[in-house]
């Protein structure tokens, strides 16, 4: 590749992490991971993340979530997954805010939250199942069933440690489940990858 490979990695990585949408799900990331790690009771948490104050515990966990993403971009490219593996990780990180959005419970504290639970119906999530279901499936790669249940796995204990430390979502938290969603795809793959090659390397 020599630079080629590294320049798409990293346009891919500006491309989905600030151009797509701003910027908003990486900064809302920092701005949630900043509050729970840089403040020890709830209601400042909630101060915190009301005056968006981004802590430097968030800035350097949104730092580590770009560059593992740049390190799953070139990695993507080199071995000639980017095709399927990019777009894959993007459906299932707004099918993990559509999961956020209507699973947990919003605070009151949040009106932009509160508007979006309001017009999420039970038919608005199934919907967005379903089409998460079918765009993965025209993937046709089975690994992509065992990297989905795992990130979905990784998603559950980072939605309950958010619960447990926050006692609710916010809008915030409901953008920043879209960049949970595709970093936890992005890496669950890859692990299956590795695994899948130590367990070739036993027996060949």
């Amino acid at each position: 590749f020599g630079l080629v490979g590294p320049l798409l990695a990293a346009a891919m990585t500006l491309f989905s992490s600030l151009f797509l949408n701003g910027g908003l799900h990486v900064r809302n990331l920092m701005l949630i991971a900043g509050a729970q790690v840089g403040e020890p009771e709830r209601d400042a948490r909630w101060q915190s993340i009301q005056n968006e104050r981004i802590r430097y515990g968030g800035i350097l966990f949104g730092m580590a979530t770009v560059m593992i993403k740049f390190a799953c971009y070139f990695q993507a490219f080199s071995d000639q997954t980017a095709l399927w593996l990019l777009p894959a990780a993007f459906v299932f990180g707004s099918w993990t805010m559509a999961w956020a959005v209507f699973a947990y419970p919003t605070v009151p504290e949040s009106k932009r939250g509160t508007v979006l639970k309001k017009y999420f119906s039970r038919n608005s999530f199934i919907c967005a199942s379903g089409i998460t279901v079918i765009l993965l499936a025209a993937f046709r790669d089975w690994f992509l069933l065992s990297t989905a249940l795992i990130a979905l796995l990784l998603i559950v204990l980072i939605c309950h440690r958010n619960m447990k430390s926050l006692g609710g979502f916010s809008w915030e938290c409901q953008n920043a489940a879209w960049e949970w969603g595709e970093l936890a795809f992005l890496l669950s793959y890859y692990l299956l990858r590795l695994g899948q090659q130590y367990v070739l390397r036993l027996f060949i």
